[in-house]
């Protein structure tokens, strides 16, 4: 492992407590890959559920052609691995 990498998961120790308990204890699934989590650990507690779990009902367009699961209604493919 690299010190860049071990230093980006770091970065996850920032993310907000609730969002912590949801993907750990819970083990709800992100909407979001871990590179973005990384970056959503930059921005306040307030706006970091609803980024990550893409609360606001809003889909990523970069994410709209993957793969992803929870499978999105977006297509008839449906994928049961994350991407």
């Amino acid at each position: 492992m690299s010190e860049r990498f071990i230093g980006r998961m770091i970065r996850l120790a920032y993310l907000a407590p609730e969002v912590l308990e949801a993907l750990v204890a819970q083990r709800r699934p992100p909407a979001i890959s871990i590179n973005e989590m990384v970056e959503v650990a930059k921005l306040p507690w307030e706006e970091q559920m609803g980024r990550v779990f893409n609360e606001s009902g809003q889909i990523h367009l970069r994410r709209a052609a993957r793969c992803v699961w929870p499978p999105l209604v977006l297509t008839s493919r449906i994928c049961p691995y994350k991407t």
